[in-house]
């Protein structure tokens, strides 16, 4: 299974946990189905979650290092987290954005 597949298989198992708990906060179920789908899509630089970067990382030639991903990962995390508030904001603008009680 590669890296799309267990973020699928991780989406799949949590979201009949996580709609009904946003439903019961008041939230929109649509909107933390997509949030949830892409917070667990992330495992680009994981050798435990993402299969080709494991397999690539044991060969008899020299590949690259843990350091290695982890300064991939210093790149990539911040972009991830843009690109997931740019579209959180996008949604909201449909109208699934969250919803805070009248006091805060």
């Amino acid at each position: 299974m590669n890296c799309t597949g267990e973020a699928l298989a991780r989406v799949t198992a949590l979201l009949p946990v996580l709609v009904p708990v946003a439903l019961s906060a008041g939230q929109s179920g649509v909107l933390f189905a997509f949030m949830a789908n892409a917070a667990m899509g992330y495992c680009l630089t994981l050798p435990a979650s993402a299969k080709p970067v494991a397999m690539f990382a044991k060969t008899d030639e020299e590949t690259y290092s843990g350091l290695d991903l982890l300064r991939l990962s210093m790149w990539l995390l911040p972009l991830h987290f843009a690109l997931f508030l740019g579209f959180y904001h996008f949604f909201q603008n449909l109208g699934l954005g969250l919803r805070f009680p009248a006091g805060i």
